[in-house]
């Protein structure tokens, strides 16, 4: 359980400030996506975190000595019901989590993983029916400690064919830099090693640098495609997938094309060379009338 306010830092007095009622923002809408950074997984010790990549053990996590210590963040989606009250500042919330599936797959290197998408159901308390419905899906696989220099590196990420269109009706250019991974896995308690260690990212993940978390680029995409909505008009759901590992300090952009009514939207995140680094749908509805 959380209660939902905004804080703002004064540099002149040099503490923190609540911003309440008298400044009209309490009772505002809580802006769609921005539960990710709620119920963040309980504080454990680090003796607790997985002994490679640093991750915590949620109550999802596969258990100890399975060998599946490896986890990547692949998915996901927000549904905003139509029959549901918003979230709004300065309300008390709080999440069921369930697991609805658990499916086996073996990747292009030959790692059996395990795909386990998770559903939270997040309310305001005494609400009967959820606000916002959220499904995360988690990769689970063995890691790779070292690799043999005769084992191939990560494949790179597959550029779109000429033959796709992508035109875009809006898009924003944003260079994510290590501060904001910083930031964000201290929003979220994330210790993933990949997020903020740059020696692991290169000598055992192979990586070009410190990789860009998944909801990160997830909440931005739909922040974008919040703010391009037409007038009357709010988020009624989103869904999204990673398609190729983000590097820090590679400029992006996220655009996104409406269809004919306005209602639907195709949604991505595009390098300067032209990967594509995240793909997404998002739906709009009327708002109701205030």
């Amino acid at each position: 359980m959380c209660r939902l306010s905004y804080q703002r830092w004064s540099y002149q007095k040099m503490d923190w400030q609540r911003i309440g009622d008298e400044e009209g923002f309490y009772r505002d809408a809580l802006p769609p996506g921005w539960t990710l950074i709620f119920f963040p997984p309980s504080l454990a010790r680090t003796s607790q975190l997985t002994p490679l990549d640093a991750t915590e053990r949620t109550a999802h996590h596969p258990a100890a000595g399975t060998g599946l210590e490896e986890r990547m963040w692949v998915g996901g989606s927000f549904t905003f019901p139509r029959d549901a009250s918003p979230l709004e500042i300065g309300q008390e919330i709080s999440s069921e989590a369930t697991i609805d599936s658990v499916k086996e797959r073996t990747g292009k290197d030959g790692r059996l993983g395990w795909y386990i998408e998770q559903r939270r159901d997040i309310r305001a308390l005494g609400a009967t029916k959820p606000s916002v419905i959220e499904t995360r899906t988690h990769l689970y696989r063995p890691s790779l400690p070292s690799r043999p220099s005769s084992s191939p590196a990560p494949s790179k990420p597959r550029r779109a064919g000429a033959q796709e269109d992508r035109r875009a009706d809006f898009s924003f250019s944003f260079l994510p830099t290590a501060p904001h991974l910083l930031r964000f896995s201290a929003l979220t308690f994330n210790t993933h090693r990949i997020h903020w260690d740059e020696t692991y990212c290169r000598e055992i993940e192979h990586r070009e640098g410190l990789i860009v978390h998944g909801p990160l680029t997830a909440l931005m995409l739909l922040t974008r495609f919040h703010h391009a909505l037409p007038e009357g008009m709010k988020v009624e759901s989103f869904t999204y997938r990673a398609t190729a590992p983000l590097v820090v300090d590679r400029r992006i952009e996220f655009k996104g094309r409406w269809d004919d009514a306005h209602k639907m939207c195709d949604l991505w995140v595009e390098g300067e060379d032209g990967t594509v680094y995240m793909r997404g749908v998002g739906t709009a509805v009327a708002a109701p009338e205030s």
